[in-house]
């Protein structure tokens, strides 16, 4: 890692996709079991090499290294997806479980958060505050 930091002016640039690929593999190769978060997949600014990178390694030879990825439900995505994954790896969360919970979290804050306490007595606003987060929330 000190390699590849160093190779990136410390930090000023960014690592290619294929630096940090080998770097990955370095690492996995030191520990039994290694867990890639990617969250927010549909925000990737080079999502379709970002595909090909998760593709190669539920490919490869590293089978201790597993993905684990959030995204909004996309065609590229979905798509890419069902050309190299088991029906039973994707997991879909429907949208209105998510926006369920989401109304309870802000429903609860509103009411108990010590910052929003001078809207207690005033339930028009609360409403109002849930109302409009809860339009901007759209799922996430």
């Amino acid at each position: 890692m000190n390699r590849l930091f160093s190779s990136c002016r410390q930090g000023i640039e960014q690592p290619t996709l294929g630096q940090m690929t080998i770097a990955l593999q370095a690492m996995s190769s030191q520990v039994s079991e290694v867990t890639v978060v990617l969250d927010a997949l549909v925000e990737a600014q080079k999502r379709e090499d970002l595909l090909l990178w998760m593709r190669s390694f539920t490919t490869s030879k590293h089978t201790n290294i597993h993905l684990i990825m959030t995204a909004r439900r996309e065609q590229d995505i979905e798509s890419a997806l069902r050309e190299w994954t088991r029906p039973y790896e994707i997991i879909s969360i429907q949208h209105t479980d998510v926006n369920d919970d989401i109304h309870a979290y802000v429903r609860t804050r509103i009411q108990q958060d010590v910052g929003l306490e001078r809207w207690r007595s005033r339930g028009d606003v609360q409403k109002e505050i849930e109302t409009s987060l809860m339009k901007k929330a759209g799922g996430m």
